[in-house]
């Protein structure tokens, strides 16, 4: 580019950049603020073309939307101070000619207010000395949200033979973290389902799928606080499993692997090696159960001498198992097995008598710093014998 074509292309950014920024402060504050107007389709046309613009970049729109912004703001201070200047002004002469004076001052919350050269030099200094600043840590966050409509795997056996349909429901996940440590993570899913493609006219077209009526099939949420205070809550429905015997030959010929004498003496030498490297696996699964306890006895103790508070909800719904001796016939024998459901909560208020008994058996008094509660209830636990057409 030559000289005259780059001050040709400045100028022509700069008279962009002043339409835009009286374009948008009317499309975006024409509703709150009374001196401005709407815009008309033709303008608004224009707005958008200079948005699409591929010369202008986004941070070039969001920068000068931030300075729109900002004009529009002293442009209220100024409106909401000549308001006020002119109550004041008002004296006792105007109530003689009220009618006159009252027109007036309606005529003057309409006026456009017009800002000074020097007003807007400033609003562009400050500005621009706010985007060169740094974010202070308080103001430093990460945000991710996910979200995943559905999905569907479809299982093909030989011969292009469908075997079973998975179905996934909606999945959404979102996580926040914020520079001090705090943060929050969410996943809930919808539904899940497994679908029966083997058997015909099977009495259990479903063979997995989990049992909710308005709520997700998954809900958990981890949350830490600034202090290191930490809740989980999780919820999860009963599944109901079907164990369709073709089902599960079809799906066990389908995984097969053919067998040769190659695979064999793979097989064996595995074996082998597996026989002799079982001393080494067996002190590393021992180190890292260690590992392990060594890891929850300093969070223990680290929470004691910080005194955090940690808060779990676990409603989990067990799952439902249905072994049918035949997925056809109405009469045919099956076993249920109903796991019932179980509830464990730590860090919730301890009860009533709870409270009662330390205070009544203990010299000091009673400190919910050092006397954790915890509640485990499993309920609802059956097993039936019946037919396919009396579970139907």
């Amino acid at each position: 580019l030559n000289r005259r074509r780059s001050w040709v292309e400045f100028y022509l950014a700069f008279r962009k950049r002043q339409q835009y920024i009286a374009l948008y402060k009317r499309f975006a504050n024409h509703i709150d603020c009374d001196w401005m107007t709407s815009l008309s389709r033709a303008e608004v046309k224009e707005m958008l073309a200079i948005e699409n613009d591929c010369s202008i970049s986004v941070d070039g729109i969001m920068t000068w939307r931030d300075l729109a912004d900002a004009q529009v703001n002293l442009e209220k201070t100024k409106h909401i101070a000549n308001k006020e200047s002119r109550k004041k002004s008002k004296g006792a002469f105007s109530t003689f000619f009220k009618s006159k004076s009252s027109g007036e001052l309606e005529g003057a919350d309409d006026a456009p207010i017009s800002l000074s050269i020097e007003e807007l030099r400033e609003l562009e200094a400050s500005l621009q000395e706010s985007t060169e600043t740094e974010l202070s840590s308080d103001s430093k966050l990460a945000i991710v949200d996910f979200t995943l409509t559905s999905f569907c795997v479809d299982l093909i056996g030989r011969g292009m033979r469908p075997l079973a349909k998975y179905a996934l429901g909606k999945l959404s996940a979102d996580f926040l973290a914020n520079q001090d440590g705090s943060f929050a993570f969410g996943l809930q899913l919808q539904s899940v389902a497994l679908h029966d493609l083997v058997t015909h006219q099977t009495k259990f077209p479903t063979i997995l799928k989990s049992l909710q009526s308005t709520s997700n099939a998954l809900d958990f949420k981890l949350k830490k606080s600034r202090s290191g205070d930490q809740s989980l809550f999780m919820n999860l429905v009963a599944f109901e499993i079907v164990a369709s015997p073709q089902f599960v030959v079809e799906v066990m010929e389908f995984a097969k692997f053919e067998s040769s004498a190659k695979a064999e003496v793979e097989v064996l030498d595995d074996n082998n090696d597996d026989i002799e490297g079982e001393p080494e696996r067996q002190i590393m699964r021992e180190g890292a159960a260690d590992k392990l306890s060594l890891a929850i006895a300093d969070a223990w103790s680290h929470k004691k001498s910080t005194k955090q508070v940690w808060q779990v909800d676990c409603n989990i719904k067990a799952p439902i198992f249905i072994v049918p001796e035949n997925c056809i016939d109405a009469q045919a024998t099956a076993l249920i097995l109903d796991m019932g459901s179980f509830r464990f909560l730590y860090g919730a208020p301890p009860a009533a008598s709870v409270r009662d008994w330390f205070q009544a058996n203990s010299k000091a008094a009673f400190d919910p710093d050092y006397v954790d509660y915890l509640a485990l209830e499993m309920n609802h636990l059956a097993f039936y014998v019946g037919t396919v057409g009396e579970y139907m």
